[in-house]
């Protein structure tokens, strides 16, 4: 088994971050008296969300400045203005979320499966691997294709050959793949070194789709096969 090194900080430790450190020295900078603005936890906590994703809080202090900047010049025209950021209000002050949902699939439908990535900005994301069978006139056929290195190209190869193998030990004379033409699409997150990869959720996402089960939607893997 191998242990996946996260750089960075999770929500809970992103949230104090904030509490302690960036809201006190930002509210300093500006100048804005403490009765003046407000945040409410649920507000720095859909920041971090919807907004500020990456590992670091260099985004998040930027984000927190935007909003005493623009509380500053309501404060300039009326001395006596409070603010209270809350969820509601929030895009009023940084704009529309950059991240609008976590997840594409409320169900996932066969040979669909939601594998996890390791990227150096976010630390981590969920990602769908998904397999469909396409009409093929040439006869059985595996294309792959999104974002993928060459650790990635090298396990779909694999998957695949693990995939009929698989296939045959459960159902002894089950020719699909045999027949089938087969797309599988990677949107993002290939690891471009010997990390772990997505074979295993490749081999699910084509048995999936061989047997036409779907697989549980909160269901997430990583590793090679």
């Amino acid at each position: 088994m191998e242990v996946i090194q996260l750089s960075g900080y999770v929500q809970d430790e992103k949230v104090e971050i904030a509490r302690k450190h960036l809201l006190p020295n930002v509210r300093k900078e500006s100048g804005i008296p403490a009765g003046a603005l407000r945040f409410q936890t649920s507000a720095i906590q859909h920041l971090i969300r919807w907004y500020c994703r990456e590992a670091g809080v260099r985004n998040l202090r930027k984000r927190i400045e935007q909003i005493f900047r623009k509380v500053a010049l309501k404060l300039g025209r009326d001395a006596s203005t409070k603010v209270t950021i809350t969820n509601k209000n929030l895009k009023d002050y940084v704009g529309m979320p950059v991240f609008d949902k976590d997840r594409i699939y409320e169900e996932t439908p066969a040979g669909v499966v939601m594998g996890l990535s390791v990227n150096s900005m976010y630390g981590g994301s969920a990602l769908f691997v998904e397999a469909i069978k396409v009409s093929n006139t040439e006869g059985p056929s595996f294309t792959i294709t999104g974002q993928f290195g060459k650790v990635m190209s090298e396990s779909s190869s694999i998957a695949f050959s693990h995939a009929k193998f698989v296939l045959e030990t459960l159902q002894p004379g089950n020719e699909y793949f045999k027949k089938a033409a087969i797309h599988l699409h990677i949107p993002d997150g290939a690891v471009p070194k010997d990390g772990p990869s997505a074979g295993i959720t490749m081999v699910t996402a084509l048995i999936s789709l061989a047997l036409g089960k779907p697989v549980r939607p909160h269901l997430s893997m990583t590793g090679e096969v």
